[in-house]
């Protein structure tokens, strides 16, 4: 009587995949009654650290992108907004979701302003830098001044917008 208690690799695998499958399932399932059960409705959404990929924030996703940038997408549509700072973003999504509409729109405005600013600014301090290699002194002096002029309102949009992300520290989101 030779009894051998041997199971198969390929047993073995097909047993963890169900396993892995069944846990992925389980875990998606309990991840959204949790983000959507009615009472969480009134309180400040969920979020999530997702590591180097962003975070979940109730119904959106914050995203890195290159150059310090930030991108939230909601879940249920396309629309999409990039964000000049992450702590932007992220009140923007909990002021959104905890129905504070009108300090999420303040907030999304100032950021926007902002990002074009800097662009404006990284533009034109482009374009002094090519003309001075080109020793072009006319353009450079007008890019220059242009890149101080807007130098000077993105030094104040990011006050405005840094007074609006000071409010949000001491507003209750639990109210």
């Amino acid at each position: 009587m030779d009894i051998t208690n041997t199971v198969s690799t390929s047993k073995i695998e097909e047993i963890i995949n169900r396993t892995i499958i069944h846990v992925k399932e389980w875990t998606q399932k309990e991840f959204l009654e949790l983000l959507n059960h009615p009472s969480h409705k009134d309180q400040a959404p969920l979020i999530v650290d997702m590591g180097g990929k962003g975070y979940l924030i109730g119904n959106y996703a914050v995203r890195p992108m290159k150059g310090n940038w930030w991108q939230v997408s909601y879940c249920y549509s396309d629309i999409e907004y990039i964000f000049s700072s992450k702590i932007a973003a992220v009140c923007y999504t909990v002021y959104k979701q905890s129905g504070k509409n009108n300090l999420a729109e303040k907030i999304l405005k100032q950021d926007a302003d902002v990002g074009r600013l800097i662009v404006k600014t990284d533009q034109y301090k482009y374009n002094y830098k090519q003309a001075k290699t080109k020793k072009n002194n006319f353009a450079a002096d007008v890019f220059l001044s242009r890149y101080h002029n807007y130098l000077t309102q993105l030094e104040q949009s990011k006050n405005d917008l840094g007074k609006s992300l000071k409010l949000a520290k001491y507003f209750n989101l639990w109210e």
